[in-house]
């Protein structure tokens, strides 16, 4: 395993699935399991499909060895996994906030290299360890859980813990994270107990991104029941 440094001056870090902070020197370090030297740092050719796709770099011709074959270099699931999920957790500390919820700014600016190094130190991401609470401000008692899954595809069971957290914590409000999707039968378990328990469910693909936070949606406020009654009154 070496390295290749790649220059921002020619594509950031984010070009290639990092977040922005990743590193803080002028080039961002990929991990690439070839036997180019460590010494080869900046005669390449780059493609780039998406966010996350395949990365193909050239030898510089003084290392070539008289072949111009192509060497891929790929991110690694675990890698792009903590990527999404630093991504997913900012984006609900954030919701949570515009909701009126207490939630301090060094936790929604959390830096990456921190949010790996709390929940990603194995490779993989801890989602059970992600799990969290807060108060609203103005009602310390009004209190919201959110829970991680790390299942694929959520089972009953699953759901049944996360409403079993709620209780035995007594919570009254809930937001349920899975990562791709979730059973009918799970989908009815959180239908059932919506009679006792204010409960949201997403799926992380949809919070990787704070759609609230583009330029072309204007801000959303809860209205205050003063701001209510004057709405009715008009």
């Amino acid at each position: 395993m070496v390295s290749i440094t790649v220059s921002r001056d020619f594509h950031s870090a984010q070009d290639f699935g990092y977040p922005a902070d990743i590193h803080n020197t002028s080039s961002v370090c990929l991990d690439v399991d070839t036997s180019l030297p460590t010494s080869c740092k900046s005669d390449y050719d780059v493609s780039a499909g998406s966010r996350f796709a395949n990365h193909t770099f050239r030898r510089s011709p003084e290392y070539s060895r008289g072949s111009t074959k192509n060497q891929s270099i790929t991110m690694d699931n675990d890698s792009k996994d903590v990527a999404r999920m630093w991504k997913v957790n900012r984006t609900l500390k954030e919701m949570v906030k515009d909701r009126g919820y207490l939630v301090a700014e060094d936790e929604i600016n959390l830096p990456f290299t921190e949010f790996r190094i709390n929940y990603g130190g194995s490779g993989a991401v801890d989602r059970s360890a992600m799990a969290w609470y807060t108060s609203r401000r103005e009602d310390q008692q009004d209190t919201i859980y959110i829970f991680f899954s790390d299942e694929e595809n959520v089972s009953k069971k699953t759901v049944r813990k996360f409403i079993q957290d709620m209780e035995d914590k007594r919570f009254r409000r809930g937001i349920f994270v899975y990562r791709r999707k979730m059973t009918p039968a799970a989908k009815k378990v959180i239908q059932e107990m919506q009679s006792e328990y204010t409960m949201e469910d997403y799926a992380e693909a949809d919070l990787i991104v704070n759609i609230t936070k583009h330029f072309l949606v204007p801000r959303h406020e809860i209205m205050t029941p003063e701001e209510k009654h004057q709405l009715l009154e008009r």
